[in-house]
C-alpha cells in the first residue's frame, strides 16, 4: 500500500533532484547537473577521464560553480513501525522525539499507558511516579558509566543529541542496519534496557505496528553540515577540498556520491536531519508499506 501525498514545493521554478535511493535516479542526477547525455558521460567519464572524478569535475567546474545547491532536493527514506499508519506523518511531518514527547502523539499516548512520561523541557523522565534526570549534560564529560547512569546517558543522548529524524540516502536492505527499526522505535530499545518491565511495551508495539518505507525530501539548510563532509575538522573527501566554498563541496559531494551510487559502488549512506528540526508534511512524498 502507498499513502500518496501531493505539495511538492518548488523555489522560484526551480530544482533539482539530489536522489541515490536507485541507481538510476542517482545517474539521472549526473547527467542533469553536469548538462550531457549518457553516451557523453561515457566518453568523457569513462574514456577520456579513464574514471578519474577529479578529472571529471575540473572539466565542468565553471559550470557547477552556477548551481545553488540551496535548491537542491536531498531525498531520503526513513523506516519506521507505526501504530496508525502513518496517518500522523503524512499530517504532521516527520516530527523529532522532542516534538513526539512533548506534545500530542500517538508515542506519547502509548508510553503513558505503561507509566512512561516525559517532561522534555526540564529534561526529566519519570516511570511509575519516580523521576529520573536525562539532562545529557550530567552524563556526557564523566568516564566510567556503569549500571542505571549508563543506561540514563543513553536514553539523555537520544532527547538531547540524536533526535531520531535519521533516514537513509542510500541502503539496498535496511534490514540489515538491525534494530529492529522497521517494527519499533529503537528509542524503545533504550527505554526497555532501562526498565525490563516496559518490554510489555515493546511486544504491544511489535503486535500492533505495520512497517512503512518514508520517502521524503529535504534541504541543505535542514540537514547536519557532516552530511556531505563540510565540517573543517573532518578528512576531506576530494582534492582541494578547502579551496572549495560551501555551495561547491556540496556539489562536488553529491556528483562523486551520485557517479559511485549509479556505477553500484556505494555503501549505505545516512542522513541526519538537523536535531532542531523535524521533516514537515509537505516535504513528504509518500508512505510505502513494506
Amino acid at each position: 500500500m502507498s499513502v500518496q501525498i501531493t505539495a511538492i514545493v518548488i523555489f522560484e521554478g526551480i530544482y533539482m533532484d539530489f536522489d541515490l535511493r536507485t541507481t538510476d535516479s542517482a545517474y539521472s542526477f549526473v547527467l542533469d547537473t553536469l548538462g550531457i547525455t549518457g553516451e557523453q558521460f561515457i566518453d568523457e567519464y569513462i574514456i577520456e577521464c579513464d574514471r578519474d572524478y577529479e578529472r571529471l569535475w575540473e572539466k565542468y567546474y565553471r559550470q557547477l560553480k552556477h548551481i545553488d545547491a540551496s535548491k537542491i532536493r536531498v531525498w531520503a527514506f526513513h523506516i519506521t513501525g507505526s501504530l496508525d499508519h502513518c496517518q500522523s506523518i503524512m499530517y504532521e511531518g516527520l516530527r523529532n522525539l522532542h516534538h513526539a514527547l512533548s506534545s500530542g502523539s500517538k508515542m506519547a499516548d502509548v508510553f503513558q499507558k505503561y507509566g512512561l512520561e516525559f517532561d522534555v523541557g526540564n529534561k526529566v523522565m519519570y516511570f511509575n511516579g519516580i523521576a529520573y534526570n536525562v539532562d545529557y549534560q550530567k552524563y556526557r564529560n564523566r568516564c566510567n558509566l556503569y549500571g542505571k547512569d549508563e543506561l540514563l546517558s543513553r536514553i539523555a543522548h537520544r532527547l538531547c543529541k540524536d533526535f531520531c529524524v535519521n533516514g537513509f540516502m542510500c541502503n539496498d536492505d535496511f534490514r540489515s542496519y538491525g534494530f529492529d527499526v522497521c517494527i519499533r522505535p529503537e528509542f524503545i530499545l533504550d527505554l526497555v534496557n532501562m526498565f525490563p518491565e516496559l518490554s510489555e511495551l515493546d511486544l504491544e508495539w511489535r503486535r500492533c505496528s505495520t512497517s512503512y518505507k518514508v520517502n521524503f525530501f529535504a534541504y541543505l539548510d535542514q540537514l547536519e553540515r557532516y552530511n556531505f563532509d563540510l565540517d573543517e575538522y573532518r578528512d576531506p573527501p576530494y582534492a582541494r577540498w578547502d579551496d572549495l566554498d560551501d555551495n561547491d563541496k556540496a556539489i562536488k559531494w553529491m556528483i562523486g556520491r551520485a557517479i559511485d551510487r549509479a556505477f553500484d559502488e556505494l555503501g549505505d549512506t545516512y542522513l541526519y536531519v538537523r536535531s532542531n528540526f523535524y521533516i514537515p508534511a509537505e516535504q513528504i512524498a509518500d508512505c510505502e508499506r513494506i
